[in-house]
């Protein structure tokens, strides 16, 4: 969990988004992202976290409001962040070595310099035996922790993860969960994640924010005290079920919010 005096890595100011003559999809977001930090965004269906994502991506302009990143203004910007969606996109026709440059490369990075970070990475992280693979011979957390590796092999310090698991089976997830906070603790990463599940958000944050209904606010944000490294045992524990309770409570009546 990052100090209390981390640097802020990303700060997200009073941002709005509507679309056209539309009704509005995010009201007056405000919150920062501590430098190193694990932090989850969770709300219901359409509460427009994932068109946050695009508007600090700076795929979307946001009709009111600011952004920056590393005190940068970035504000409809794109190229400053790494992205992964759910899907994990991989070019079929790209072993997963090709796979994982396939963004840096794209940047203009040397092609040596990404090849040897991503075989480093790969062996580090359990894919050093399928470099020569191809997608359609991966299962999905394969798949998933290739895609990750090509976000990370970008190198942006801030990594936004929209629903990375949210196809796999129970166990495969729990698996990725415990994965990916390997990686964030070694690559000292800022990660920004969007999740449904108020389990999975709980194992792997350091906070929680939590988004009201259409058009999405801020309701609730959420420090995770909870020690790491966390296991299957943490799920139980009576901290993460009073966590649970109350974002919970928070998502179904999201008035009582502040």
């Amino acid at each position: 969990m990052p100090a209390d005096d981390a640097v802020t890595a990303v700060s997200v100011r009073e941002v709005s988004m509507a679309y056209g003559k539309g009704a509005p999809v995010l009201a007056d977001i405000s919150f920062e992202v501590r430098e190193g930090e694990f932090l989850c965004l969770v709300g219901p269906s359409g509460c427009g976290k994932s068109t946050l994502f695009n508007a600090v991506a700076g795929l979307l302009q946001p009709s009111a409001g600011s952004i920056t990143i590393a005190g940068d203004d970035v504000t409809g910007a794109p190229g400053h962040v790494g992205y992964m969606m759910q899907k994990d996109l991989l070019v079929p026709w790209r072993t997963v070595l090709g796979n994982i440059t396939l963004g840096a490369s794209l940047r203009g990075v040397r092609n040596d310099e990404v090849t040897a970070r991503a075989r480093q990475m790969a062996n580090d992280y359990g894919l050093g035996d399928f470099l020569s693979h191809y997608p359609r011979a991966l299962s999905g957390g394969m798949r998933q922790r290739v895609a990750f590796m090509r976000t990370l092999a970008t190198e942006h310090d801030v990594v936004l993860l929209d629903e990375p698991f949210g196809a796999l089976d129970a166990q495969t997830r729990f698996a990725m969960q415990t994965w990916i906070t390997d990686v964030w603790r070694d690559t000292g990463r800022t990660i920004v994640f969007i999740t449904h599940d108020v389990d999975e958000a709980l194992f792997l944050s350091d906070r929680v924010v939590v988004f009201s209904p259409r058009p999405g606010r801020i309701v609730d944000d959420i420090d995770v005290d909870i020690a790491r490294p966390r296991s299957v045992a943490t799920l139980t524990t009576p901290t993460f079920m009073e966590l649970k309770q109350r974002i919970l409570t928070t998502l179904h009546h999201p008035e009582d919010g502040r």
